[in-house]
């Protein structure tokens, strides 16, 4: 290899929707790459972040937006990882990791035979009518519709196995409202109201968990996953759409990325919307 370096072994690549992780285990290196912006004048980029465990320089080694083309961008950030960690020969594993990125954005997933495809082995709603299993769902209406109780009475059911709103669901579980607009005790006092008018008056089987939020959700989907793994989740209520996809309303490119975080999720979800003031 180049400057004398020893060569890193074959990496391992793991794939999301929207977030790769490209692993040297027997070296302790790790990519991860996120938040990808395709655009016809720049190509692809990817937010990078270079992660260590080697027991004198680990941890993250740089976090920044790379290129995934630009030679110039590419050589920058294998002289900043070489004045972390000299003993490596980074210009191969970021080439290696750009190709294995760029390839795999550019070719997705396989191509299939659908007469391959057996049948379904899941339910197709997790609530019958209301929200697909595994899927991004969305209520979208006017203003003070009650679209967050009728949600709250979603994540009700999905937590007690209960018909709350008229259809009971094929699974139960613990949710998670994560909320743009109000705070727990608003949450609260709604659920409250909606177990009394159901005379359910026991402590949940499973949690309805409640997250207050800043960031959009594109900024937060992969600590997001992890919660979703560690706490089991069933449902995800996102409340609302024009707050967790960030940017202005007209923003496409933003939209188009708020439903690939839902989507790489692969649990279900509840986006919340409302009737602009154009469209009302």
């Amino acid at each position: 290899m180049s400057d004398g370096k020893p060569g890193l072994e074959k990496p391992e690549a793991t794939y999301l929707v929207d977030a790769y992780t490209i692993n040297y285990p027997r070296t302790g290196i790790c990519f991860d790459l996120d938040r990808f912006v395709e655009s016809g004048k720049d190509g692809l980029s990817a937010e990078l972040c270079v992660r260590s465990s080697d027991p004198l320089c680990g941890g993250v080694l740089e976090r920044q937006r790379l290129n995934l083309l630009a030679g110039q961008s590419k050589n920058g950030l294998g002289k900043k990882l070489s004045e972390r960690l000299p003993d490596v020969d980074w210009g191969a594993a970021i080439i290696d990791v750009c190709e294995l990125a760029l390839r795999k954005w550019r070719d997705g997933d396989p191509i299939i035979d659908l007469q391959d495809v057996g049948a379904r082995t899941t339910p197709k709603f997790l609530v019958p009518g209301y929200l697909e299993l595994g899927a991004p769902n969305v209520f979208y209406a006017d203003g003070g519709s009650a679209k967050s109780f009728i949600a709250l009475a979603l994540a009700l059911s999905v937590s007690t196995g209960k018909p709350v709103i008229g259809h009971r669901p094929t699974q139960t579980g613990p949710c998670l409202y994560l909320d743009w607009e109000a705070d727990q005790y608003e949450h609260v006092e709604r659920l409250f109201a909606i177990k009394l008018g159901m005379e359910y008056h026991e402590r949940l089987p499973y949690p309805i968990y409640y997250r207050r939020e800043i960031a959009s959700l594109g900024e937060t989907v992969q600590s997001l996953r992890r919660k979703i793994a560690s706490l089991g989740l069933k449902l995800i209520i996102i409340d609302s759409m024009g707050h967790a996809r960030g940017g202005e309303v007209k923003d496409d490119q933003k939209t188009r990325d708020l439903f690939a975080a839902a989507r790489s999720l692969n649990v279900t979800t509840l986006i919340i919307d409302h009737v602009s003031k154009a469209g009302a």
